[in-house]
């Protein structure tokens, strides 16, 4: 029973924390891109409490196993959560890929109307879930 209750507050905690990420990114975020989502991302996640060393491009926080060494875990897509994150990897067209956490919605350096920012040339995407 004990450690249910510590398991619960540590969940408790965790989400509050991916919560401030979230306030911050809605202070912060533009109604247009501004090419600059790695670093509001990253700046939402240590806000959130991590700790970890900056990537040069969002793509790098999957293919350098960034969030995963943060706890995140692979999900699906759909049915996501305050705090999820995707990265969608680099293309010819977008060599330092994207990233966004999602908050009510998606959001990166910038509001997005869906998971979907790229018109054309879309490398895959990452889905992660903390925990």
């Amino acid at each position: 029973m004990r450690s249910l209750i510590i398991i619960s507050a540590i969940a408790f905690i965790l989400s509050a924390n991916l919560q401030n990420g979230c306030n911050y990114l809605r202070r912060a975020a533009h109604q247009k891109s501004t090419g600059y989502c790695a670093r509001y991302v990253a700046t939402a996640l240590e806000k959130a409490g991590f700790r970890f060393q900056r990537q040069g491009s969002a793509y790098q926080y999957h293919s350098n196993g960034i969030l995963r060494r943060l706890g995140f875990r692979q999900i699906g897509r759909g049915n996501h959560r305050t705090g999820d994150v995707y990265v969608q990897d680099k293309t010819r067209s977008h060599k330092h890929g994207h990233i966004a956490m999602y908050c009510g919605r998606w959001i990166s350096d910038f509001f997005q109307r869906s998971d979907q920012v790229y018109r054309s040339d879309a490398g895959a995407i990452h889905y992660y879930r903390y925990g």
